[in-house]
């Protein structure tokens, strides 16, 4: 369900690591979570290393991030948020371009009062904002 293809267990920590560089030479993007003092040259191999909070103190130091609880549900929160989050920064950012090409093309012309203008252009911050505010609940809909 999770999607994982390949699993390598009980690996020496040479081989958790030529296994992640080989991964990232084939192209692929590459999380790896530790907590042992086996992971350190995985953790930091891997394009992001996430030390389980209440591992090994190597583990923790070498890695990019760190999760508290011995519990890997913080990284699919942390996946759901991420694309949650990158909906909505694509959204503003066509719905920003979109505002501006008019904007400039109408002002331009001289079809737009200096005055609306500068009331526009809050608004249009306002919707970005408003946007960005969209992602939490965006994280708690996928999470149902």
């Amino acid at each position: 369900r999770a999607g994982i293809d390949e699993v390598i267990a009980e690996a020496d920590p040479a081989a958790k690591a030529a296994a992640i560089e080989r991964w990232r030479a084939e192209g692929q993007r590459v999380l790896f979570a530790g907590d042992g003092l086996n992971d350190g040259p995985a953790l930091a191999a891997a394009g992001i290393g996430i030390a389980m909070g209440h591992g090994a103190a190597s583990s923790v130091l070498v890695a990019d991030g760190v999760i508290s609880s011995g519990a890997l549900a913080p990284l699919l929160a942390g996946f759901r948020a991420t694309r949650a989050a990158a909906r909505v920064v694509r959204f503003n950012h066509a719905q920003s371009l979109a505002y501006n090409v008019c904007a400039v093309g109408l002002a331009a012309a001289g079809f737009v009062n200096p005055l609306v203008a500068a009331i526009l252009m809050p608004l249009s911050s306002a919707v970005v904002i408003w946007g960005a505010a969209r992602v939490g609940p965006m994280v708690q809909r996928e999470e149902r």
